[in-house]
């Protein structure tokens, strides 16, 4: 060993250490490491050249030199639409030596090339097949039709490691073209050659595309139009048995931002029988008909990701029988869509095994569908659903309808609990809305509706994000059982908190809320031992420095609150907040996005 070194330069030999370290650095700090001494020259410049964005820096004369140098350093390069490849390439034969002996690009996982053109496919092709280790390519066809850039399509022919190709933004990709190089790094045969998992042709119109509909891709079933039907009308589209061709190995296709009628997405995937997981993010033009999924579930029956966020073509009715056809479901997004009450008891009724569900800003919804999926998907672990309200009242009323027909009892005084209790990550927007019959608002006030959200959150035993929105709307409690008034001065001096224990908690009060207060019940949280990130965006303004201390001294694995000063209660809000920041500086309290 050499003694000669100092320990922090032999620690700085260990690779591990060094990518624990860089995680929380920029690329400037990188930089100035390399200048401090050898050691630390030679462990943060792999870091420093690791990946390589396309920016203002490809027309800097210093990067230029400099790339050249630490070219073989690169894994991943990004390339603006018109930046030039030619420094990274080989100098011809006879070139001076030293020009010779630069470090080269040679050993990239993933790239996005420059805009392909006649003048550039040469180069081009020489740049892939010197990466012959590529996993993530990208390309652009715009001014050529593709079946002109035969080099470069035998050079992608010839990546043996491709593992995700995309052609995203193309005008004119050929379905002669995909067949090629889908034939060569796709196929499925035998001795399990072809490694091409990922196909992407997001943000391409294929309305009046070289590529057509996809007709003679397709294999099998096709969809075709009738005789009269005009290029964007599907309700004409009809399935006919055509030849089988070769399937691919593809198992994910994302189509986002795209326009194209169904029939060229059902031609698209004949050949894919693989497919696992599929996107149509912000698809446009696409008019979904009836029979529609069932016709895409006979192509891909095996699709468990599905994401429709977006999508403006697709009612409620077409979204449930869209989840219907796939009862292998694992991960649906739906934000920003008409997913609503039908689609929602399509995924309690058909998706047992669904783990990832997104319905952000999603349609109103029945409440009791919510409390359907919750106390039916075992399997689930992520629920997002912020901007669609549900109330805990019609909730707790589906929770007794279940206990009731399931004849049992539950460790709850209120209906049958959530059976999601793997659930890790939950984002929800709960309020309490007073029902027109006051008779039901008697057996249901808030503070038993509060009770019945605490403990169904306190079942969630593996929960490492919570962000609730919470709200009591219009609500007037005209009884007298508050019994409770404020605990005044739960902190004193800006670095003094008292010590007392709060005994004021789970007030029977029907004016306090979901607030993560003591008296609205925060010790029955106390099992979330998993929890990572609060968010406390829209909550009501009832958290003290007393309920923070309790949060970072219960919740041992604790490091985000978000929005905190928004729901303190007193003004001195910055008080507190430093004072929190100061006594528990493993927690970040970050206030905005």
């Amino acid at each position: 060993m050499d003694t000669t070194n100092s320990p922090l330069e032999r620690v700085l030999e260990i690779p591990e250490i060094i990518e624990r370290i860089s995680a929380y650095q920029d690329r400037r700090t990188f930089a100035s490491a390399t200048r401090v001494s050898k050691s630390w020259y030679r462990a943060y410049l792999p870091i420093l050249w690791h990946t390589i964005d396309n920016g203002k820096h490809w027309n800097d004369p210093g990067f230029l030199k400099a790339i050249v140098q630490h070219g073989d350093l690169i894994r991943v390069l990004v390339c603006a639409r018109y930046d030039e490849i030619d420094i990274l390439i080989p100098p011809p034969k006879g070139a001076d030596a030293l020009e010779q002996s630069v470090s080269l690009c040679r050993f990239l996982t993933t790239v996005v090339m420059p805009k392909t053109a006649s003048r550039n496919q040469k180069q081009q092709a020489q740049f892939i097949r010197q990466n012959p280790g590529l996993r993530d390519l990208s390309l652009t066809f715009n001014d050529q039709l593709s079946s002109t850039f035969t080099e470069l399509v035998d050079a992608i022919g010839d990546l043996k490691h491709l593992r995700r190709l995309s052609f995203d933004g193309n005008r004119s990709l050929e379905a002669t073209t995909l067949e090629t190089i889908l034939q060569r790094c796709s196929s499925v045969s035998p001795d399990g050659n072809g490694s091409l998992q990922e196909l992407s042709l997001s943000r391409t119109s294929f309305l009046r595309h070289p590529f057509g509909r996809g007709e003679d891709f397709a294999s099998g079933v096709v969809a075709t139009r009738g005789e009269d039907a005009h290029w964007t009308d599907t309700q004409n589209s009809h399935d006919t048995t055509i030849p089988t061709k070769e399937p691919f190995a593809i198992t994910t296709l994302r189509m986002d931002k795209v326009g194209c009628v169904q029939d060229l997405l059902l031609n698209l995937c004949s050949r894919f029988p693989s497919l696992s997981k599929l996107s149509l993010s912000e698809a446009d033009e696409l008019y979904y008909s009836d029979g529609f999924p069932k016709r895409l579930a006979q192509r891909c029956p095996n699709i468990k990701w599905l994401d429709v966020s977006h999508t403006e073509d697709m009612d409620d009715e077409s979204m449930a029988e869209l989840i219907s056809s796939f009862p292998g479901l694992q991960t649906f997004i739906a934000e920003e869509t008409r997913f609503g009450t039908e689609s929602l008891n399509a995924l309690v009724e058909h998706c047992r095994d669904l783990a990832v569900l997104d319905i952000t800003n999603a349609y109103e919804m029945d409440s009791a569908a919510m409390q359907r999926l919750l106390n039916s998907s075992w399997s689930l672990r992520s629920l997002n659903a912020w901007g669609v309200a549900y109330n805990v009242i019609e909730m707790m009323q589906e929770a007794h309808r279940e206990q009731k027909r399931q004849g049992g009892s539950s460790t709850l005084t209120d209906g049958q609990p959530w059976v999601c209790t793997g659930l890790e990550r939950l984002i929800l927007n709960v309020i309490y809305s007073p029902p027109d019959d006051s008779r039901v608002g008697n057996v249901y006030p808030p503070s038993r509706a509060r009770r019945f959200l605490y403990d169904q959150l306190g079942r969630l035993t593996k929960l490492r994000y919570l962000a609730l929105e919470t709200s009591l709307e219009d609500y007037e409690d005209t009884s007298d059982c508050d019994g409770y008034e404020d605990d005044e001065d739960y902190y004193g001096q800006k670095k003094e908190v008292r010590d007392h224990a709060v005994e004021d908690e789970d007030v029977d009060s029907n004016e306090v809320w979901v607030d993560y207060s003591f008296k609205s019940g925060l010790r029955r949280l106390g099992s979330l031992k998993e929890l990572q990130q609060l968010s406390l965006h829209d909550v009501s303004h009832n958290i003290t420095l007393a309920e923070i201390r309790w949060m970072a001294e219960t919740w041992p694995h604790l490091r985000k609150i978000e929005y905190l000063t928004s729901a303190i209660t007193d003004q001195d809000a910055q008080t507190i907040l430093e004072y929190a920041a100061e006594n528990y500086p493993w927690i970040q309290f970050v206030e905005d996005d």
